[in-house]
């Protein structure tokens, strides 16, 4: 999977900086607090560098420069819809090194790994102004965000100073609750009310007050149903009714393969085509047919899993009282 098309930054704040000529150490003292503008997520930093920060619908990150302009770090915080296979973890740490550098011309990969813990790690070489700099990238999949921090530094000593500025990597937490509330928007109708990533796109029907949510991947479509019913609808019908809707309104031609009656009394569908694999739930309430379908890679569906029961554990239905 190509990882820029996940994330997307309109600016880049890792800018590139003039080389300082000033032979001297890097000073890395006086550890201070810093907490990005939206709450995202925290970490110490040397007081003495400097700091910039910028986000956009579902990414943030904030950038930090010694006094010298020989070395940076850099935070990142990023919405994750679905948990990263080995080799697409590995791929989307190098892009994202590769985005959050302004994709220096001669940047190098020279090493990708996951660590016991799950990280993604990738080590890196690349100049500015003609100084090589070396350094490494370390991002977590976990609370629906892929976040992470990338150091670097001059080439000279890097071993040493890589330990001095561990601390300050080790200080980076995300924030799950501000990451759900600033990364997710609600959607409102007569018969539901659903939160759904802010940036994703949205197609609404007019008529059936009907609204398909996509991916910017296209891997993922969250679709939001309601329906007005007169008749009383068993199980059955629900499930037929939940079939005929996805192929009319959305060609999914999906089989119907399991059904399961949950907690809450809705019905739990899941609906097969080709190498898709559709999990829907649906009731009847207040005179209406309600669904709410999420529509994956059927290879897939157990890293989307996280994603889907975190949207489903904020789908309310039944008019407004």
């Amino acid at each position: 999977m190509k990882f820029k098309k996940i994330f997307l930054i309109s600016m880049l704040i890792a800018a590139a900086l003039a080389a300082c000529n000033n032979p001297g150490p890097i000073d890395v003292s006086n550890p201070i607090g810093f907490k990005q503008k939206s709450g995202l997520f925290s970490l110490q930093v040397p007081k003495s560098w400097t700091s910039a920060q910028d986000e956009v619908s579902t990414e943030a990150i904030a950038s930090f420069a010694d006094t010298t302009h020989r070395a940076e770090l850099i935070g990142y915080v990023g919405l994750l819809d679905h948990q990263l296979s080995d080799a697409e973890g590995l791929q989307v740490a190098a892009d994202l090194t590769g985005n959050l550098l302004n994709q220096p011309g001669d940047l190098k990969i020279t090493n990708k790994y996951r660590q016991p813990d799950g990280a993604f790690i990738a080590v890196f070489t690349f100049s500015r102004a003609g100084a090589p700099r070396t350094g490494q990238a370390i991002f977590r999949g976990a609370d629906l965000s892929l976040a992470g921090t990338l150091i670097n530094g001059p080439v000279d000593g890097w071993a040493d100073f890589q330990k001095s500025l561990q601390p300050f990597v080790d200080s980076f937490k995300v924030d799950k609750d501000f990451v759900q509330g600033t990364y997710f928007t609600p959607i409102d109708t007569d018969a539901y009310a659903v939160v759904v990533p802010v940036g994703w796109t949205q197609q609404k029907s007019k008529t059936n007050n009907e609204v398909e949510v996509k991916a910017p991947n296209g891997r993922l479509s969250i679709i939001g149903v309601q329906r007005v019913v007169t008749n009383t609808l068993d199980d059955t019908a629900l499930a037929n009714q939940a079939v005929s809707i996805l192929k009319q309104s959305y060609s999914l031609d999906d089989t119907l393969s399991d059904t399961s009656k949950l907690a809450d009394g809705r019905l739990r569908l899941g609906l097969d085509r080709a190498d898709r694999h559709t999990v829907g739930f649906v009731e009847q309430k207040d005179g209406y047919f309600i669904g709410l379908f999420f529509d994956v890679p059927t290879q897939q569906l157990s890293a989307y899993q996280s994603f889907i029961d975190f949207v489903y554990s904020t789908f309310v239905t039944g008019k407004a009282k």
